[in-house]
This record gives C-alpha cells, sequence and structure tokens, in this order.
C-alpha cells in the first residue's frame, strides 16, 4: 500500500499530530506530497557507561555519551541501548546537565547533516 493510501486509511484520514503534510513542485512540473517527521530521540537521562556515570541522549539516531566532568564527549549511531562508535572526543562546555546535552545534540546532528545538503547555486 503507498503511503498517501495508507494515511488515508487511518481514522479520520488525518495525520498523526507530529506528521506534516507539505506539497512540493519540481522544475519539471511534477507535483509530490512529503510527509515530514520528526527525528526520533531518546533522553537524555544520566545512566552508566562504560562503568562511568554519564549523560545519555539519542537524537535522529546519533547517540551522545557524555561522561560526568568530562570536557568531551563520544558520538555514536543507534540507541541508547545498542550504538556503535562513530566520534570520540568531540568538545562541549557548560554546565554538566540535561538541557546542555540535549541542545548541544540537536545543533549537533542539524550542523552535521547539513553537510549532505547540496547548496543551491553552488557548483560542486
Amino acid at each position: 500500500m503507498e503511503l498517501p493510501a495508507l494515511l488515508r486509511s487511518l481514522p479520520g484520514g488525518v495525520l498523526p499530530p507530529e506528521v506534516r503534510a507539505e506539497t512540493r513542485t519540481f522544475r519539471c512540473g511534477t507535483t509530490r506530497t512529503i510527509y515530514r517527521c520528526p527525528f526520533s530521540t531518546e533522553g537524555p537521562v544520566r545512566g552508566i557507561w562504560d562503568g562511568h556515570e554519564a549523560w545519555l541522549f539519542m537524537y535522529a539516531h546519533f547517540v551522545f555519551v557524555w561522561p560526568v566532568g568530562a570536557a568531551q564527549l563520544q558520538v555514536r549511531h543507534g540507541t541508547l541501548r545498542h550504538s556503535i562508535p562513530l566520534f570520540d572526543d568531540i568538545p562541549i562546555s557548560g554546565a554538566g546537565e540535561a538541557t546542555t546535552l540535549r541542545e548541544f545534540g540537536i545543533a549537533w546532528v542539524h550542523e552535521h547533516l547539513a553537510r549532505f545538503i547540496p547548496q543551491r547555486g553552488k557548483e560542486e
């Protein structure tokens, strides 16, 4: 079943509150409906990581592990339960608390993913 048909089959034909439908028209004249969903998120939570106390936060399946009292964190890919390492020793500053990690993680993901979006007007 195609996504538009599936979405129309939902009770009342409405999208879940966190999903937005946007209509896009491409240069060739083709029009498509695009459905935007928020990134998955878990935490932040304080837990034990490799035997040390740490703040843990997952956003868009990037997992941030910030040992308590450290000035660097590790970025991993996966979920809080299962992940693989990506980058070590990423500097972070600010109070060692959940809000700091959450704000840092969201900003880091957006900046990281923006590297993969072609910029209009720039020649490759």
